[in-house]
């Protein structure tokens, strides 16, 4: 398994527009071939960050999905939205059991 976790901040003022789209981008990345699960999580005390919780069966199907359209897509489409770039990213991997 490939994990990633993203953590990022959206202007306030593209807000509304970020959580109306980001839903549309995990389900396209949930649909993909190698992808295990593709959540978007949102802090509980500061509505302008976020957390992409991304498992890929392995780093080949996490590179295939950076290549995708519709990931290309949400990337120009919300490129203007973040407050800087992410925040912090790590790759990591299970220490209890894996998702199957």
């Amino acid at each position: 398994m490939y994990v990633v976790l993203g953590l990022h901040k959206i202007l306030p003022n593209h807000l509304d527009e970020y959580l109306a789209n980001v839903a549309l981008h995990a389900a396209n990345s949930q649909s993909e071939p190698g992808c295990v699960r593709y959540e978007a999580l949102q802090d509980a005390d500061d509505a302008t960050i976020f957390c992409l919780f991304e498992v890929f069966q392995d780093e080949a199907a996490f590179l295939a999905h950076r290549e995708a359209q519709h990931y290309k897509w949400w990337m120009e489409l919300s490129r203007d939205w973040r407050d800087g770039p992410v925040v912090d990213q790590h790759v990591m991997d299970f220490v209890t059991p894996k998702p199957s």
